[in-house]
């Protein structure tokens, strides 16, 4: 690449940058837009100004040793080209339109206008003075007076130096100086812009210092069981994963499960292969009954499989013959999420038969690993949102059976969290205060889950979750567990999440109302 290709893509991709983000006006979409665009084009802006730097370096070395050439004769042609009024008419179309240009980027983009010049500036600096240091290093010195002997041994050495070609010292010379300016360029993080300010977290700038234990998520009860996924039966919530998120959800309550892909599509469910198959199919039989399960896996049975089937980690609910999709995919659309949105914070909630070393290896594989928070979360020692978005580590991940082979991967139910109990019928049952009595979880756990849907499995009812989720009796729930539980509600999961008042419920909740 050359130096002026190479100082093309830094300008370009610098002045676009700006003219883009110049005419986003909405304050979380410009930080959005400047994280996707910072993601992508970071490393090509990067390498664009690294290479204009070494371009320099090598003009500057030629300049002093091989072919010297003053700069500021083209640059006061320029000048003079600018400021003076052409004679020839296209010559001053030509310069108008310049003029016009860059008057249009100044004003549409000011700050990638004034980066522009300050470049501009910088590259001329660089080269004046290192072509002045490589023009005294060239140009031999006076020798101090020494002896005999010892003059007689320069004199031999520099003869020899003499001999050797000037462009063979330049070059040398030119090499340790790109060295050190590509070092001074990447090590450092190159020209990149810093990260945009931190306003407003998970949307509001009141939540940035609160503790994560004591900000209120909007949650969804299995949310990859989706009316949208294709081919899923009895789905629990309107819109797929990547869709509540950009929606405003939070908090994902998820099943993982091993599984094959049949030849119908359909993904058969491993129950005993599971190390904790045994266990996996207990409690399917006490959610779903032991007609439904043993049904479940007569159908099972009879699906065909190719022999280039291989076992995945699945997001299933139950079985995965009833719809499923697959893990590593559904991470990295979080992942995509998070990286187009640079301050929000989630919480994932695993009901996990799978291993935690697998488990650990699709989060890697989708890269939501790099986003996964790795500190501490316990009573007294839980982080801000704020520090959260600093650290990079916006995503609190829970496990409901295996926890501790990862570090980032906490035991949601030892000592982390509370929840409600969650197998409600009927509108009636979902009154406190037997509502809010405890489940799982001890009562001195931090964070606290209020569960609430109604159960009508195996086919989830929309009417269902219209009056659970109403805004007046979603609040009053929320206020009498949060005395009764002496613990504000930390999310709130719910089955589709669209219908009704989950999103005014937690935003009163925050106290953003």
């Amino acid at each position: 690449m050359t130096r002026e290709r190479a100082r093309n893509v830094g300008s370009v991709v610098l002045v676009t940058r700006g003219i883009v983000l110049g005419k986003i006006d909405e304050e979380l979409a410009h930080d959005a837009a400047a994280a996707v665009w910072d993601a992508f084009l970071h490393d090509l802006r990067a390498w664009g100004w690294a290479f204009t730097g070494i371009g320099v370096v090598i003009a500057a070395a030629a300049s002093s040793l091989i072919r010297p050439l003053d700069v500021d004769v083209p640059l006061r042609r320029a000048w003079s080209g600018l400021t003076t009024i052409p004679s020839r008419p296209w010559l001053r179309v030509v310069r108008a339109l310049v003029l016009a240009a860059a008057g249009v980027l100044i004003v549409l983009a000011p700050q990638a206008a004034l980066d522009f010049a300050l470049l501009a500036v910088g590259i001329y600096l660089i080269y004046q003075g290192v072509s002045e240091l490589l023009a005294l290093i060239a140009k031999p010195g006076p020798r101090p007076d020494i002896s005999d002997e010892l003059e007689e041994t320069a004199g031999r050495i520099v003869g020899r130096l003499r001999r050797v070609p000037a462009g063979a010292v330049a070059a040398g010379v030119a090499v340790i100086a790109i060295a050190l300016l590509t070092v001074a360029l990447l090590g450092g993080g190159g020209t990149s812009a810093a990260a945009p300010p931190i306003r407003a977290c998970n949307g509001a700038e009141e939540l940035c210092d609160r503790p994560l234990n004591e900000v209120v998520l909007p949650g969804t009860h299995n949310a990859m069981s989706a009316a949208t996924n294709p081919g899923w039966l009895f789905p629990q919530q309107e819109k797929g994963i990547p869709q509540q998120l950009d929606d405003g959800i939070r908090a994902l309550a998820i099943d993982s499960y091993y599984g094959r892909k049949a030849t119908n599509g359909r993904v058969q469910t491993e129950l005993e292969t599971n190390p904790k198959g045994a266990k996996a199919r207990a409690a399917l039989e006490q959610e779903f009954g032991d007609e439904f399960v043993q049904a479940a896996l007569r159908i099972r049975d009879d699906l065909g499989f190719s022999a280039k089937d291989k076992r995945k980690l699945w997001l299933c609910h139950g079985f995965c013959e009833l719809g499923a999709i697959e893990m590593e995919a559904t991470l990295r659309g979080v992942r995509d999420f998070l990286v187009a949105n640079p301050h929000e914070v989630i919480a994932i909630v695993i009901e996990d038969s799978t291993t935690p070393e697998d488990t650990a290896e699709v989060f890697r594989k989708s890269g939501l690993s790099d986003y996964v928070y790795t500190g501490q979360l316990r009573e007294g020692e839980f982080p801000t949102l704020r520090e959260m978005i600093e650290d990079g580590g916006r995503v609190a991940v829970m496990m409901e059976r295996h926890a501790g082979a990862v570090r980032w991967m906490h035991q949601a139910y030892a000592g982390l969290l509370q929840e409600t109990p969650f197998k409600f019928t009927s509108l009636k049952q979902l009154e406190p205060p037997e509502s809010c009595k405890p489940l799982r979880g001890p009562s001195y756990a931090p964070l606290f889950l209020i569960n609430n849907w109604i159960d009508s499995s195996p086919a989830p009812r929309p009417s269902n979750a219209k009056q659970a989720n109403a805004y007046d009796p979603l609040l009053a729930r929320a206020r009498a567990c949060e005395k009764q539980r002496d613990r504000l509600p930390n999310t709130i999961s719910v089955d589709f999440y669209k219908t009704g008042g989950l999103f005014k419920v937690v935003k009163t909740l925050n106290g953003l109302d």
